[in-house]
């Protein structure tokens, strides 16, 4: 029997790609390091002397190491390297960045093989990734590690949707890593059928192993982790932005915790309605509406799923191309590195918004449509309710209810 053509030409482009997405990369990352990566350094060289970095902050520029302390493990490595060799640590501080980049893009070219079929989906998809100017600006040029927590996602996803015991494990590094994974762990458990339990305690057992070092200051770790965030005033790429000077910040600050109870409730009443995929896409386009802080880099957040959409829900394929676009667009032209335009310009930020909530209700009401309106043709392909034929790919959870029905 012959090799498939994955095995041969195909795998040839797609490791083209990756080489050059690597170079790009490689000359990138000596250019610059934005004020978050002064964090990693601060942070990990004062990990390595023996400080806690929760119970004693150094002189950050800007806030504290603000997350569960996975990623200045990753660090302290090349910190001590950095030290001992004289190679400068904004070079091999980035490497933990550029592999979660790398294993990023290589999950999602398996989720779009999986799940497309399509060897022009999987090197499309997965370049409109590794070569985006978002994603490289983000990563390799500022130094912020926000790709290491959404490769650990879909990697947790995956398995999930496999149906494997280690999914929980592989969440858990994820919510480790960076706090955003945690927001759509409605949608992880309801997916979890039969090992929910055993899931969330995998997950707890993650955070309090890697936790451990810094448990007798667990309430200034959890400080840094929830209250830093929670406490700051409406700013960057957030709509809540234009009523700064408008009122007083005690009310900004209620008008904040409103939204945010708005999104803790969203959340949950869409994993009941969604399938996991439309589910986290959904629920990161409305944490983007509902944040009272939104930094470029939260932009990332839904690029993988977004570019699954665009293979496997055709029906607002235009919707979704139209809304990577902006968000990539979005996230170049304001911020404060290398744009003049600043971090919270209004028309920039009141735009964006209204774009979010669009696409959101485009998602709502595809994912309806296809959860109410399909039925499965004994032959597995679809159609709708009025027996038309229809391209999209049908989710796993959808076509499981359909044949339910």
């Amino acid at each position: 029997m012959g090799m498939p053509s994955w095995a041969t030409g195909q795998a040839a482009r797609l490791v083209v790609l990756f080489a050059i997405g690597i170079a790009v990369r490689v000359a990138l990352v000596p250019l610059a390091r934005g004020q978050d990566f002064e964090v990693w350094d601060l942070a990990s060289a004062a990990t390595l002397q023996g400080t806690d970095i929760y119970a004693e902050h150094p002189d950050y520029p800007g806030g504290p190491y603000a997350y569960f302390p996975l990623f200045l493990y990753l660090e302290l490595p090349f910190q001590a390297l950095a030290q001992h060799t004289g190679i400068s640590f904004t070079v091999l501080g980035k490497v933990p960045i550029l592999a979660g980049d790398v294993a990023c893009a290589l999950v999602l070219a398996g989720e779009l093989r999986d799940r497309t079929a399509n060897i022009r989906a999987v090197l499309v998809g997965t370049s409109l990734f590794f070569l985006n100017p978002l994603v490289l600006y983000n990563g390799a040029f500022y130094g912020r590690f926000d790709t290491v927590a959404l490769a650990l996602l879909l990697f947790a996803v995956r398995l999930l949707r496999k149906r494997k015991r280690s999914a929980g494990l592989w969440y858990g590094l994820a919510v480790a890593a960076k706090t955003f994974p945690a927001f759509v762990f409605p949608g992880i458990v309801r997916q979890a059928r039969g090992r929910r339990l055993w899931l969330v305690m995998t997950l707890v057992a993650v955070l309090l192993v890697l936790s451990a070092p810094y448990l007798p200051s667990w309430h200034a770790m959890l400080s840094d982790i929830v209250l830093y965030s929670a406490e700051k005033a409406p700013g960057a790429l957030s709509w809540q932005t234009l009523l700064n000077g408008t009122t007083s910040i005690d009310t900004l600050r209620l008008v904040s915790s409103v939204l945010l109870a708005v999104y803790l409730v969203g959340a949950v009443l869409l994993a009941r309605v969604l399938d996991l995929d439309p589910y986290i896409l959904a629920t990161l386009v409305l944490f983007l509406v509902c944040s009272h802080v939104l930094l470029e880099q939260y932009l990332l957040w839904p690029m993988p799923w977004l570019i699954l959409h665009v293979w496997t829900a055709r029906r607002i394929r235009a919707a979704t191309i139209a809304f990577f676009v902006a968000a990539t667009v979005v996230g170049m032209v304001a911020n404060p590195h290398i744009q003049p335009w600043g971090r919270s310009p209004a028309l920039v930020t009141a735009g964006f918004a209204i774009i979010c909530v669009i696409y959101l209700l485009t998602v709502l009401v595809d994912g309806w449509r296809r959860n109410n309106g399909q039925v499965l043709r004994p032959n597995g392909s679809e159609s709708n309710s009025n027996g038309a034929a229809d391209t999209d790919v049908v989710p796993p959870e959808a076509a499981q209810r359909a044949r339910q029905r």
